[in-house]
């Protein structure tokens, strides 16, 4: 199964005509996870939301900026939402997530398939 053709940005809600940015994402699939990176720096843990909303990951940001005077300013991950279609064998129940040198790791185990052996009579 290819992760890209499984995992679907649904896309995301407002601040179009803002300086909010929306943070690049990568995606990719092992044998044993599905795993999403995203590219969000200058957040705190605390920051981040993270749901699994029936087979949907929303992952969301809204933070409270200071008075900051910037001369320039290209980019700012203080408010964005981002949802993503979980595949089929994602297993909802052990999703686990790390924010590392401005990463968000998510990492969404496949579940073990059930084999289910038949007796002959």
């Amino acid at each position: 199964m290819i992760v890209r053709k499984e995992v679907n940005w649904k896309g995301t809600e407002g601040y179009r005509g803002s300086i909010h940015t929306q943070p690049w994402v990568n995606v990719k699939e092992t044998e044993a996870s599905f795993w999403v990176e995203v590219a969000a720096p200058g957040l705190a843990k605390s920051d981040f939301g993270i749901e699994v909303k029936d087979q949907t990951l929303l992952i969301s940001v809204e933070k409270e900026l200071g008075e900051e005077a910037f001369v320039r300013q290209e980019f700012d991950f203080s408010r964005f939402k981002r949802a993503f279609y979980l595949p089929k064998g994602a297993n909802r129940n052990q999703i686990q997530a790390k924010y590392e040198a401005g990463i968000l790791t998510i990492e969404i185990p496949k579940q073990e398939e059930v084999v289910q052996k038949v007796t002959v009579l």
